[in-house]
């Protein structure tokens, strides 16, 4: 019952006043959370975490299990109250508001719609909550139905709906009475994956067209990058990174953020000379590369460096040079194709050079060489791909 109430943002007299809803601007609020810290016994869940999240944004709470971003979301939507700091929703602190009290949509990843309700019926809740009945009512229903794409499912009950059917229902419910904010929690990790995918694309294109502001959490790292306008990777209950998914993908902060965010190749170096952002290392496995550095790293210091397996270039041995897309320098390798592996769009090999072993991924659809176990393979590492990492 209390996530049904959250979703439809009753007042604590049980309806808010019909025309201010009907005014109420589909944009969407801007939130910010400041030094906020919660816990749970010796537990901190979160930690002072400081977030500001535009008007109108797609931001993604992304993170392993224990690592708050369930929890950040639980405090936006007032089922828990911060131990300290504040949050502020188009300015106004609602740190102490229930939830009950706040105009904003919430999906979970048990849907929690009304089995004895029709879908009809589910979605005119939280309109009657809000004092809105009739035409107006029935307007919104519709309306809401068709963007979900619902609309020929409004007297079925939930038994009677497919797991996607049910997500959208859902969906539609928190929408209906155009909230500024939308919070989602998991909300697709219950549908298979090529109902997932679909799922993500609607979600997307449907911010598009209301600009409601949406704060989704997930741990799927695909997810977060497919819909976000910028991404929020948490560990520990602090914040590790904030950045959109292609910077936080291709330029990660630090060694969880490059980790956690899909397959990494790491090498352990020592830093040589400099030439401005290109960096000369030397890898504990002796081997000499160069790397883009995004702050001064002096000589001598040893720190990890990361490659991602799809910008590992494989070339015949004695091949022709590929020319760096930027002209900045690369480094070319000798090795072995110790594993090799079709995993449809592309190979998966795992090249030993040395006492190392990096793996690349090679997309299926080109007509790059496809590599067996045991094939020698020069493998090309373009600065701009090898970052150091200071951590």
């Amino acid at each position: 019952m209390t996530a049904v109430n959250a979703s439809a943002g009753v007042t604590s007299k049980g309806a808010t006043n019909t025309r201010e809803v009907a005014a109420a601007s589909p944009r969407g609020a801007s939130v910010e959370l400041v030094a906020v810290t919660r816990t749970f016994g010796s537990v901190t869940a979160v930690d002072k975490l400081t977030l500001a999240v535009e008007a109108g944004e797609f931001l993604t709470l992304l993170g392993p299990s224990g690592s708050g971003k369930s929890t950040v979301l639980m405090l936006l939507a007032g089922f828990l109250e911060p131990g300290a700091g504040e949050i502020r929703v188009d300015g106004r602190n609602i740190s102490r508001v229930p939830a009950h009290r706040r105009n904003q949509g919430v999906v979970f990843q048990n849907y929690a719609l009304f089995p004895h309700m029709t879908v009809r019926e589910n979605l005119a809740y939280p309109l009657a909550a809000r004092g809105i009945g009739g035409a107006q009512r029935d307007a919104l229903i519709v309306r809401t139905g068709e963007r979900v794409r619902i609309q020929e499912l409004l007297d079925r009950y939930p038994h009677q709906l497919s797991g996607g059917q049910q997500q959208r229902v859902a969906l539609a419910r928190a929408l209906v009475f155009q909230p500024p904010l939308l919070l989602m929690d998991e909300s697709l990790s219950a549908l298979d994956r090529n109902l997932r995918e679909e799922m993500q694309y609607e979600l997307k294109e449907l911010h598009h067209q209301l600009r409601t502001t949406i704060i989704f959490v997930t741990h799927d790292q695909g997810e977060a990058l497919t819909m976000s306008d910028r991404v929020a990777v948490l560990q520990a209950g602090s914040l590790a990174q904030l950045g959109r998914p292609r910077e936080i993908y291709e330029r990660p902060v630090n060694s969880f953020v490059a980790r956690f965010l899909g397959d990494t190749n790491f090498l352990d170096a020592t830093v040589g000379g400099s030439s401005g952002d290109i960096v000369e290392i030397k890898t504990s496995a002796g081997y000499c590369l160069f790397a883009s550095a995004t702050e001064a790293t002096p000589a001598g210091r040893k720190l990890r460096a990361m490659v991602r397996p799809e910008a590992l270039e494989l070339l015949a041995p004695g091949g022709m040079d590929q020319p760096s897309p930027d002209g900045t320098s690369a480094t070319r390798l000798t090795g072995r194709i110790d594993r090799a592996v079709f995993v449809g769009g592309f190979h998966r090999y795992w090249i030993r050079i040395g006492d190392s072993e990096l793996c690349a991924k090679v997309p299926t659809m080109t007509r790059q060489r496809v590599f067996g176990v045991g094939d020698a393979v020069d493998v090309v590492i373009h600065a701009k791909d090898l970052l150091l990492l200071q951590d």
